[in-house]
């Protein structure tokens, strides 16, 4: 365990580690999330309306920022 202060036995749950996958994983999924959002943005004979898109992306990333936060604020030192 990397906050660790020195070398120990981890014996039970542990939430080491998980701060930059989650964080991580939100990025992905916010990508690809967006990519699905404006796929067809251009394409005026979709029949789509896209006008709300760049809003949810917006939305999405304040999510992911929210989402890194939290993990960074329960990850504590051992």
């Amino acid at each position: 365990m990397r906050e660790a202060k020195e070398d120990l036995l981890l014996c039970g749950q542990s939430n080491s580690g998980l701060t930059e996958p989650a964080h991580f994983t939100a990025i992905a999924l916010a990508q690809i999330t967006s990519v699905f959002i404006t796929t067809y943005i251009e394409d005026s004979d979709s029949g789509l309306d896209y006008s709300d898109s760049y809003l949810f992306i917006k939305i999405i990333e304040n999510y992911v920022k929210e989402v890194g936060e939290a993990f960074l604020s329960i990850e504590k030192p051992i």
